[in-house]
């Protein structure tokens, strides 16, 4: 009799097709002040292969890096906090190195001479799929996530960690299938991001992106790259997807960067 007052008075509502169970009801009906927002209050970064010409990122935003085994998802990430870091305060959330094999994968931006390890200023911590760690406020790099029992799972941990953030934002390397669009949990694990990076070997591919009208090179999803002293390296312009455009020439890379100046 309790449940069915508490049914009845709106605090409770039943949950699944099981009898008795019930779930509390939230009452949370916070507006959005579009009106007063600011558009052009969003977050200034370098990616790797200049993909900041390509879309804009907001507070509160979602990236997920999904990559083939073995194609630079840790480097591209490393490279990216590189590049970041005297401008955001970064946490880089590790799931599998070691502090020997983190510091292995810095030394290898230091072939040169150039980049010491004592140049990299950023936070470094063990994953453990504790959405509770997560910086509301800063840039955090999870590397990487893993799904559930079943793969469309992922989506929940992502969508945990979106909920954790306030103006920060989350940069999630998740794994992925060569030749498949989306990484692991398929469209679940790009529901909540604003731009999904998908990497197979030597090809980058922007498969989601969810502010396009800024992109200066509508279209052209598509760039090829290398790894060079753990440095991304571009190989190409942007291109077209090569299954739906015939007779399209790639610019190189130097011809693609006079039209980005």
């Amino acid at each position: 009799m309790a449940f069915l007052r508490l049914q009845k008075e709106g605090v409770i509502a039943r949950c699944g097709i099981k009898n008795g169970s019930y779930r509390l009801v939230e009452h949370d009906n916070a507006s959005i002040d579009f009106l007063n927002a600011d558009p052009d209050d969003y977050l200034s970064f370098k990616f790797p292969l200049r993909i900041e010409r390509k879309t804009r990122i907001f507070p509160k935003s979602i990236i997920i890096l999904a990559g083939v085994t073995g194609t630079g998802k840790t480097t591209y990430l490393l490279d990216f906090v590189r590049q970041n870091m005297s401008a955001h305060k970064i946490v880089y959330h590790n799931s599998e190195m070691s502090p020997q094999a983190l510091n292995f994968k810095l030394r290898q931006f230091d072939r040169t001479g150039l980049f010491p390890l004592s140049a990299w200023k950023f936070e470094a911590r063990q994953w453990r799929g504790n959405p509770d760690t997560i910086d509301p406020n800063g840039v955090n790099i999870v590397d990487y996530l893993q799904a559930g029992a079943n793969a469309y799972e992922i989506q929940q941990p992502i969508s945990q960690i979106l909920g954790k953030l306030d103006r920060g934002v989350a940069i999630i390397a998740i794994q992925k299938k060569p030749g498949a669009v989306y990484g692991t949990g398929g469209v679940y694990s790009a529901m909540d991001a604003c731009l999904v990076l998908s990497l197979e070997w030597g090809k980058a591919s922007i498969t989601k992106n969810r502010f396009r009208e800024v992109d200066e090179f509508p279209g052209l999803d598509n760039r090829d790259f290398t790894v060079e002293h753990g440095h991304i390296k571009a190989l190409s312009g942007w291109y077209p997807d090569e299954k739906k455009t015939r007779g399209f020439i790639r610019k190189s890379e130097r011809d693609q960067e006079q039209l980005e100046c």
